[in-house]
């Protein structure tokens, strides 16, 4: 049995083709869009004298990341288990109370 599988990318923005897919952090969020050429070009245009701007740092090491969020909403009330992954909510709460 032959099988031929496809992934077509479709722009989020205007429902055109899409040729690639950008992952972004804003607020400690993580994002991916799927976009045109034109629009990838438009989005990193905009953003451009930001990134001039900014201070680039690594990204933060998941397990890293979890241990303190496990520790933050201990001592916050949360109950959390002591492995695994975490619940959104308590990524979010932790989020939220460490903008700047």
């Amino acid at each position: 049995m032959a099988r031929r599988t496809e992934i077509i990318l479709v722009d989020d923005l205007d429902g055109s083709t899409a040729d690639e897919t950008i992952a972004f952090s804003f607020d400690g969020r993580h994002y991916q869009i799927d976009l045109s050429s034109d629009n990838a070009r438009e989005l990193r245009a905009l953003l451009k004298p930001y990134i001039k701007k900014a201070e680039s740092v690594p990204a933060p090491a998941p397990a890293n990341e979890a241990a303190k969020i496990r520790e933050w909403a201990v001592k916050n009330g949360y109950t959390v288990s002591r492995r695994g992954r975490l619940h959104r909510d308590i990524e979010e709460a932790y989020r939220n109370a460490h903008k700047k």
